[in-house]
């Protein structure tokens, strides 16, 4: 990388700048997007940017072998979901009887998807 200033005064183009500041104009609405997607991370603005440049080059995808296990993931979580589903209506419908100790394993499912929302 050459630095564009160093360069166009004439002295001799420096490779790679261990620092630089790169300005861009934008809107208002746009620098608040910024702003909130950022704070809502937990980034500064800068970070936020980095982040943003990283990923458009591809640097920050995401492994083969890593979408592979979400995917196997979600699709368990998906079936225990379908299943949860499927005892829901039996026991609406008066078909289905439950043990005391599995009414507490049920509140206590309940209680961690009650977390997670």
């Amino acid at each position: 990388m050459t630095d564009i200033n160093t360069a166009e005064s004439g002295e001799q183009a420096r490779t790679t700048p261990r620092s630089g500041v790169f300005s861009v104009r934008m809107s208002a609405a746009d620098i608040d997007a910024i702003s909130r997607a950022a704070s809502a991370q937990g980034l500064s603005r800068n970070e936020l940017i980095k982040r943003l440049s990283r990923h458009a080059n591809g640097e920050l995808a995401v492994p083969d072998e890593m979408m592979g296990a979400w995917r196997d993931t979600l699709r368990q979580l998906n079936g225990a979901c379908n299943n949860l589903n499927q005892m829901t209506r039996t026991a609406r419908r008066g078909l289905l009887a439950w043990r005391e100790e599995e009414r507490a394993e049920i509140r206590k499912i309940q209680r961690h998807v009650d977390e997670i929302r």
